[in-house]
Order: structure tokens, then sequence, then C-alpha cells
């Protein structure tokens, strides 16, 4: 499309096909550089991405970005299973209150024209979706063209069935990305257990 330039296209693909929302504090740090002017600099590409009509820009609360160094878990098929009843306070209690976040999310328009997800926003989410979009962000580009998100996972996933935040697909054993939010009980990291244990897959617990 002549109206996008290279970098826009990279944010429109990551927000219709990988992730379901960026906060502009994490799209300055990817694609505009480290200088003081990125995250102003940022916010007004994303401004004009708006008015064609690619992004939908929401300032919404959400708690401070932490920075996830590592996993709080891996698991390959052989291992024994992880202390999952350890893992999930970990998780649980490191989230910060809310404050208000600029975020954007890809567009309807964006969604039928690069033919991936129709956004979906999930307000008690904001928190959890954006520290995904941080693990994404710390791939390499290799391993970003195998990410599968959730909601692509789900509409193939029988009734009932507990899918992963993401799965890299991996010409061998593909790998599970599931993050720890404030609501998670450790049967839910169970369920993910059983569910990579029976797909033959590794999984990361963040």
């Amino acid at each position: 499309m002549k109206q996008l330039t290279e970098r826009d296209l990279q944010i429109v693909e990551v927000l219709t096909h990988r992730v379901p929302l960026l906060s502009i504090a994490q799209t300055a740090r990817e694609w505009f550089g480290s200088t003081p002017r990125a995250p102003a600099n940022a916010a007004a590409r994303m401004r004009i991405l708006q008015e064609k009509g690619f992004v939908e820009h929401f300032t919404l609360m959400a708690s401070a970005e932490l920075e996830l160094r590592q996993p709080l878990a891996r698991w390959r098929p052989g291992d024994p299973q992880p202390a999952l009843e350890r893992i999930v306070p970990m998780g649980v209690h490191r989230w910060a209150q809310p404050v208000p976040t600029p975020v954007i999310t890809a567009s309807a328009q964006a969604a039928r024209s690069f033919g991936g997800n129709e956004p979906c926003l999930r307000l008690a989410s904001i928190t959890h979706d954006l520290h995904l979009a941080q693990i994404f962000l710390k791939q390499n580009v290799h391993l970003r063209r195998r990410w599968v998100p959730e909601s692509t996972l789900m509409a193939t996933a029988r009734r009932g069935t507990r899918v992963p935040d993401a799965l890299i697909r991996l010409g061998g054993t593909s790998v599970l990305v599931e993050l720890v939010g404030d609501a998670y009980r450790p049967a839910d990291l169970v369920k993910l257990h059983r569910y990579a244990a029976s797909k033959g897959y590794r999984y990361e617990i963040w």
C-alpha cells in the first residue's frame, strides 16, 4: 500500500496477526529508536495511521510495564512437571496499580486489508496483553514470523480446550507461551501442562 511505509506495515502486521495491542512506549522502543523524541514521534505517526484508518488509539488503565527478563518456568517433553502451585503466586502478585496507558490496536479496516484478526479489546486483560506484546517483541525475526496468537488457536480448538496465549510454531517441537495474569489459578497452568504434554510441545510460563 503506497500510503504506508515499511515501518507502518510492520506495525500493522503485528497488530493484525501477532498481538492484540501495543503501547505507544513499546512502539517507540521497537520502531522509533532510542532518542528522547522517540515516544512523541511514535505517537504522532500512530495518529496519522489512525486518520488513515489502520489503527485505533486508546488510553486505557494498565499496570506500569514490568521488564520480563526470563520465563518463570520452562518445560519440554520428558522433563518433570514444574511446581506450578509455586509459579502462580510469583506471577499474580507482581502487578502494580493501573495507570492511564496509551495503546494502539488494529482497526477493522486493517484486519480486512491484511487478512488478520478483527480487533478485540478485553478491558480486564490490558495489562496481560501489553506484557504479552513485550514477550513477542523479545523474539528474533525468525520466531516472530512463527508466532500464532490465542485468537487463531481458539478458532480451531475444541470447545472447552485450554489454549495458550501464543504458540511459536517450529519445525521440531513447537513452544507454547503463557503469561500469568492477576487472576490465574494453579489449575489453569495444570491444564496448560496437560495440553502441552498431549501435543508434545514445549512451553514457557512468564
